[in-house]
């Protein structure tokens, strides 16, 4: 075979042997790949070589890595896929001098580590560890997701900048992109860092609720624990088993504060870690019109509307029982964003980005506005999108915050085609949201 025979190249992680499944392709046979485009991937897993911890608690069952040729051309597929089970499952020890693939370069010189393809590392933290999906890259019910490369290049003072995303749909599926593993992010960026996108279901990220997770105790978490377990037991009629996949999912969003976390990496030359976030996205979205308040114990809860229209009647009876819902005007979210902007700064020093709202609907034909009560914007979502997006703008330069401007992007691509539904974006739309969220990231120097 022609061309440069790509190997898997080395892996070393002191007292693991790092194995893997068979390949899976992201690409035909013949296809003209760029530089940097991952054209198939495996999933993989360390292998103890005594007895000891696994690494990557909660993702070993959906830790993948993807490979990416360091020069374009055309691809020839060398390894063989055994297809079934055999493709998703970390039978076959890794060997650095495997051919997974043939490439013809398009040009000239080319770089001494050219048959190196590099490694995108992709890993999935499950709800639970009975969601069990492996059809696909960072397929699966989980509650965080992520990506980083995995050469120490692009890391400016031995740091890996991590951008963590809190947000809804519109910026899961910018970061995400097409097939939902960062591909189109990490082609655009080419840097070394890490991108992790924690789910909004159940729990909605509003920065009441963030605000809400940076202080809890553990004391005041077992105490939550506790109320709703207890209170759920005594419901009549008893709760069915998707209102306890729904409280347990609940609770589990609780409990974490992905703002504060750190993170293990794997990459060629072993393990690493990766302190808190450099920088964090949100998004007005987020702040939806009412959150649920416990009426004991004070806690804020934030749910989707449609899915709460699809809980079962037990939980529906639990929260209408237990908690008051609490309208929040543009005042009250502008002083937990500004509280929530000085305590990032204070504990993590990451730099803050919000994607503002959408304010025109292809389905709104108000004629006049005299019909509806004042203040407006608790009736009418543009109305208060429009406001909450001048809030945004007053307050982020004071706060530091830079600010994604979906609104203009929407608008400027057009809503009828790029946003039917008033709320999920076109594959267009997403590309520009990433584009300019990494424009800001640059600006600040965040290199991912």
């Amino acid at each position: 075979m022609s061309g440069i025979a790509l190997r898997l190249g080395p892996i070393t992680v002191a007292g693991y042997r790092v194995v893997r499944s068979a390949l899976r392709w992201l690409c035909p046979d013949g296809h003209v790949a760029r530089a940097g485009e991952p054209i198939a991937y495996c999933t993989l897993g360390l292998s103890a070589d005594a007895d000891g911890g696994t690494p990557f608690t909660g993702e070993t069952r959906d830790f993948q890595v993807a490979f990416a040729p360091r020069v374009g051309g055309r691809v020839a597929h060398a390894a063989e896929t055994q297809g079934g089970f055999l493709d998703r499952l970390s039978n076959y020890r890794w060997s650095d001098d495997f051919v997974i693939a043939h490439i013809e370069p398009e040009g000239r010189p080319l770089p001494g580590d050219a048959a190196l393809p590099r490694l995108l590392m992709l890993a999935g933290r499950r709800m639970t560890e009975l969601a069990e999906d492996r059809s696909g890259l960072l397929t699966g019910w989980h509650d965080r997701v992520r990506g980083w490369w995995g050469e120490e290049e692009g890391r400016a003072g031995g740091e890996t900048a991590t951008l963590l995303a809190l947000g809804t749909c519109e910026l899961t599926g910018a970061l995400r992109g097409e097939r939902g593993g960062f591909l189109e992010l990490f082609a655009a960026s080419g840097g070394g860092g890490q991108v992790a996108v924690v789910q909004d279901e159940p729990l909605v990220p509003s920065v009441r609720i963030l605000l809400e997770q940076l202080a809890r105790s553990p004391g005041d978490m077992l105490a939550i624990e506790a109320d709703a377990a207890a209170g759920f037991a005594a419901l009549s009629p008893p709760p069915a088993a998707g209102d306890w996949l729904f409280l347990g999912a609940l609770l589990a969003a609780l409990r974490r504060t992905p703002i504060t976390d750190d993170y293990l990496l794997l990459g060629r030359q072993g393990l690493r870690r990766a302190g808190p976030a450099t920088a964090i996205a949100l998004t007005l979205t987020a702040e939806l019109p009412p959150i649920l308040r416990h009426r004991r114990l004070g806690y804020a809860i934030a749910c989707h509307p449609f899915r709460l229209a699809q809980v079962g009647a037990a939980t529906r009876a639990w929260l209408e029982r237990d908690f008051v819902a609490e309208a929040r005007d543009t005042e009250e979210i502008a002083a937990d964003l500004r509280l929530l902007a000085r305590t990032v700064r204070e504990r993590t020093g990451a730099a803050l980005l919000m994607c503002n709202g959408i304010s025109a609907q292809i389905h709104e034909d108000i004629l006049h506005y005299a019909a509806f009560d004042a203040p407006l914007g608790r009736t009418l979502s543009t109305v208060r999108a429009k406001e909450r997006n001048v809030m945004l703008d007053g307050l982020a330069a004071g706060e530091g915050i830079g600010v994604v401007d979906v609104d203009a992007i929407v608008a400027e691509h057009g809503l009828w085609r790029h946003l039917p539904d008033g709320i999920h974006q076109s594959g267009a739309v997403q590309a520009a949201v990433r584009d300019e969220m990494l424009a800001i990231l640059n600006q600040r120097g965040v290199r991912l």
